[in-house]
């Protein structure tokens, strides 16, 4: 089922740059072939994994499925084309971070008493899967990726950035929704658009505690 998720989001990232125009470097049939996005995968299915599992029969199924999925959808790479090394190099750090993002609650917490329409605010920091604080390539800037995560929960739902803002504008930014919530703690979906790439990218969230104002696994 990882892998079933895992594909589509790969394609639908790399069908974003068929509207850039820059010199290329690798066309996007090669990269779907490629043992450095294979090998991406691969871990990023690895590190999901609740119980021990064969590393090589989990590298064999994403070949075939990355195989599989250009085979049905050559029109789409045709029309991508080319990637330059940035955008591969974006793309990789994007599967290698599907499954890797925590936010650690840092306390902070703003909240409008007596009004029914009020808006929740929790204050979180990224943390990537080597407990550094940042967001990788998809939230660089220079030498430094944005970590600070801002997520407002209200009558209208919930939304998130995560800054600070780079030029006037946040380079991840999207909406979570809620569909379960126990004694456990809450889980739900997330969509998050990021400037680095042109592109979303969709998954799942669930908190440690019964509220927002706890750990967030993305």
């Amino acid at each position: 089922m990882a892998l079933l998720r895992l594909l589509p989001a790969a394609l639908c990232v790399v069908q974003a740059r068929a509207a850039l125009k820059t010199n290329s470097l690798i066309s996007a049939k090669d990269f779907f072939e490629s043992s450095e996005l294979h090998d991406a995968a691969t871990r990023t299915l690895l590190s999901a994994s609740q119980e021990p599992v064969d590393q090589e029969m989990v590298r064999a199924h994403v070949v075939e499925g990355f195989k599989s999925l250009a085979a049905a959808n050559p029109g789409i790479l045709a029309e991508v084309g080319n990637l330059t090394r940035v955008q591969k190099t974006a793309l990789l750090s994007a599967v290698k971070l599907l499954n890797n993002f925590t936010l650690k609650h840092t306390g902070g917490r703003r909240l409008s008493i007596g009004d029914e329409n009020a808006t929740s605010t929790y204050i979180f920091h990224s943390i990537d899967a080597d407990g550094n604080r940042g967001t990788g390539e998809l939230g660089s800037f220079g030498k430094m990726s944005v970590s600070e995560v801002t997520i407002a929960q209200g009558p209208s739902g919930i939304s998130f950035t995560v800054g600070p803002p780079v030029a006037g504008m946040f380079l991840i930014s999207g909406r979570m929704t809620v569909t379960s919530r126990n004694s456990d703690g809450i889980s739900g979906k997330i969509k998050a658009g990021f400037v680095n790439l042109h592109s979303t990218l969709s998954g799942t969230w669930h908190s440690e505690g019964v509220g927002l104002n706890s750990t967030l696994h993305i």
